[in-house]
């Protein structure tokens, strides 16, 4: 079962990004939680709203596993400091 479909699935906006939902999960599923994940890629799409059509993806998830290396920095444990 691929890691998004355990959260009960996906909104419409995320669902076409599953794939990358899927593979930062497995970049990060030792720092961050799946719904974190799934939201940070969802903020990340909403923000890139204006990039054009086969680029969207790979634009996503560049922003979004930047975006998660950040909060995983920030985690308890990670030694990068407080949750902002």
């Amino acid at each position: 079962m691929p890691p998004h479909a355990r959260i009960g699935g996906l909104a419409p906006d995320l669902a076409a990004l599953a794939d990358v939902v899927d593979r930062l999960f497995a970049e990060f599923e030792n720092q961050l939680a799946l719904p974190v994940i799934s939201a940070t890629v969802l903020r990340c799409r909403r923000d890139l709203d204006i990039a054009a059509g086969p680029a969207l993806p790979e634009l996503v998830e560049r922003l979004a596993r930047q975006r998660l290396r950040d909060l995983a920095g920030n985690a308890p444990g990670a030694g990068g400091g407080e949750h902002r």
